[in-house]
């Protein structure tokens, strides 16, 4: 049975196998950043910056690396202090309020399946055709579309909308705001005006998927708008129609994908780095904030810039380009020179 805070410091040594050091009785009721006080707390000193920070503090614990020398303080020394302080800090999750059943506002019409075992919140509506597996939960304002079809374990956080046909594996995680299976951005000029192209596909996303608030991912023109498993999206990202993305890819905020781009797997991309419409990246790509690729970019590695470069070169330019105003006075001092000599 799971028990509740607070925790005694010898018990989170047990649970992240660090070593004890100081009273195993000290009570730890609550997490904070490195530097911020608490002397009932725990925090993490993953580097010496941070440890100092922590020191800097009256909190009352630390979770250091082995290495790291007698503190004075109670500690837990392990071999990955942020991955131990991760297990500590699942421990003070807050779960979302969840009961199972239909609430009495919510809409469902009469061709929708809904699982006995899943919760329905406030002033939801599904449509007809839609399913919703067991143990899923779908938060407060949400709207699952015609066609969709949600797996078991998935959450869905308060105003979610899935628009249409959208298919989701098990155990993904939807938060507030995302919108998933709106119309992809297609117009053709007849000579006079834009005309819509119709959008009649669908979108499939994986198992243990996470979309952030307000991202955004379009359905197909035909076919399915594709997102496999365990692909994590930060806030504010938006994958247009027919983008694939590969298995365990990671987009942080503002990622922008455009039409029918293919990412591998396993790729990484910083806020606000982008892909072209048709454009391909490759497995295991690591792309720097506000980078941008226009067409391939198929060799694993860490590339920054437009068009991305390896990050040791564009680093190497980055240095040179600040050098400039100085090479320009001296090819403009060697050119006068030149003419005094010439004259």
């Amino acid at each position: 049975m799971a028990t509740k805070a607070p925790y005694t410091l010898a018990h989170l040594a047990e649970l992240t196998g660090a070593e004890l050091r100081g009273p195993g009785e000290f009570l730890v009721h609550r997490v904070v950043s490195a530097g911020e006080n608490g002397a009932d707390a725990i925090t993490f000193g993953s580097n010496e910056e941070y440890i100092r920070k922590a020191l800097a503090s009256d909190v009352g614990a630390i979770i250091v690396p082995l290495q790291a020398p007698d503190l004075g303080r109670p500690a837990l020394a392990c071999d990955d202090p942020r991955a131990a302080f991760g297990k500590v800090l699942a421990l003070f999750i807050r779960p979302v309020p969840v009961e199972i059943g239909i609430h009495p506002t919510a809409i469902v019409q009469p061709g929708a399946k809904i699982s006995k075992d899943a919760a329905i919140g406030a002033y939801v509506v599904v449509e007809d055709g839609a399913k919703i597996a067991a143990r899923s939960v779908v938060g407060a304002f949400g709207y699952v579309g015609a066609g969709c079809v949600i797996g078991s374990d998935c959450l869905l956080h308060p105003r979610v909308t899935l628009v249409q046909d959208v298919r989701v594996g098990d155990r993904s995680v939807f938060h507030p705001g995302s919108v998933i299976g709106s119309d992809g951005f297609g117009y053709l000029w007849d000579g006079e005006r834009r005309v819509k192209v119709p959008q009649v596909g669908g979108v499939r996303i994986g198992n243990d998927v996470e979309i952030g608030a307000n991202t955004t991912i379009d359905r197909a023109t035909m076919g399915d708008t594709i997102i496999h498993d365990g692909v994590k999206l930060d806030n504010l990202v938006q994958i247009a129609h027919n983008c694939v993305i590969g298995d365990h890819s990671v987009f942080a905020a503002h990622v922008g994908i455009a039409g029918s781009a293919k990412i591998g797997r396993r790729v990484v991309m910083g806020g606000q780095a982008a892909a072209a419409d048709h454009s391909v990246i490759g497995d295991d790509v690591t792309l720097a904030g506000r980078a941008g690729v226009m067409k391939k970019l198929k060799e694993p590695g860490e590339y920054f810039g437009v068009p991305p470069i390896p990050v040791r070169e564009a680093m190497r330019q980055m240095a040179f380009v600040g050098k400039l105003p100085d090479l320009f006075a001296r090819i403009k001092a060697l050119e006068e020179r030149v003419k005094e000599l010439e004259g």
